[in-house]
């Protein structure tokens, strides 16, 4: 179980990085430290502001929450929360989407999900 929440707190930790570098303007990551005197941070949430839905991931303490908000003109109106590889699937949907209208994201961002 250790292992899992590790290899899942990796990969987060990269998604949340490459979504930083290439669209900084739609993305929000809340970083934590790992005790009160390390040095070492983590990331707790990760939210997404696409057209059509604002996506957010919450790392805890051995759980993962993954949510969906439905938006309508730009306001966020229901909230739907999802198993994280479903999240996944979708989040990279809305990133083709951004994508293909603004040309920020990277092929190598797209690749990764």
């Amino acid at each position: 179980m250790r292992r899992s929440h590790v290899e899942v707190r990796t990969y987060v930790e990269a998604l949340a990085d490459r979504l930083e570098r290439a669209l900084p303007d739609r993305v929000t990551v809340e970083r934590k430290r790992e005790g009160l005197f390390s040095k070492e941070t983590h990331v707790a949430s990760l939210t997404f502001r696409g057209d059509k839905a604002i996506y957010a991931l919450t790392i805890g303490k051995g759980q993962v929450t993954a949510t969906r908000g439905k938006v309508v003109r730009g306001v966020s109106i229901s909230s739907t929360q999802m198993q994280p590889p479903e999240w996944l699937a979708e989040l990279g949907d809305e990133l083709r989407i951004v994508a293909q209208q603004t040309g920020e994201a990277s092929e190598a961002l797209l690749g990764f999900l």
